[in-house]
């Protein structure tokens, strides 16, 4: 007798317990056009860059700002000009700008083919032809809001699929046909340091044009 109300003691301990703090909770799912549940899908990074660079990136070509402008916007005042035509995500330092221009090749290096810009009589950008890291390609045109990622770590890896169809999609047509003294039309996306610009800008292309 004693065991047996030692057992339902022991069941109405368990039962209370379950309802104070339940081992799991149910969630109501998000139902989709027809009203029907549904799971939510993982985020594809690679089917997300595909479709931006196609849809968004691309087409923003022609807003891009020309590069001579740029220079010559630091030359007279640097602080006005990052807040003109670069962009700055978040609290860091870093900007990022989308160019564009045209020039003749002056030099073939192992990671880069240099550009005497048209119109100057020595100013140079170096067009990226090696691996691609960082955000400038993501960030550069402005196009893109973190606020619509919630996951941080989705944002990142957009980056990286986006650095890979410059690499897959550009630079192999870029270094097969580059020449020096070929002349040529870029856009690309650019990531300055605070402080003043480096001598020669360093621009990850994303359209090149031979002429």
């Amino acid at each position: 007798m004693i065991r047996t109300s030692y057992l339902v003691g022991g069941g109405l301990l368990v039962a209370a317990s379950c309802w104070l703090f339940p081992p799991f909770h149910v969630v109501r799912l998000p139902k989709n056009n027809q009203g029907q549940p549904q799971l939510q899908s993982r985020f594809d990074a690679a089917s997300f860059a595909r479709s931006f660079w196609a849809d968004e990136l691309i087409p923003s070509a022609s807003n891009a700002v020309p590069v001579i402008e740029l220079l010559k916007a630091f030359e007279t005042d640097a602080a006005a000009a990052r807040q003109k035509f670069c962009r700055s995500p978040g609290l860091s330092e870093t900007t990022y700008a989308f160019v564009r221009g045209s020039g003749r090749i002056a030099e073939l290096e192992k990671d880069s083919i240099r550009v005497r810009l048209d119109g100057t009589t020595n100013n140079e950008v170096e067009l990226s032809t090696g691996l691609l890291f960082g955000n400038a390609v993501r960030d550069a045109t402005g196009l893109l809001d973190v606020n619509r990622f919630p996951n941080s770590q989705d944002f990142n890896d957009l980056s990286t699929e986006l650095n890979q169809l410059v690499e897959n999609q550009v630079l192999p047509s870029l270094r097969e046909h580059a020449a020096i003294g070929k002349t040529l039309r870029f856009t690309g996306c650019l990531e300055l340091d605070s402080g003043d610009l480096p001598k020669v800008l360093s621009v990850i292309p994303v359209t090149v044009n031979s002429r």
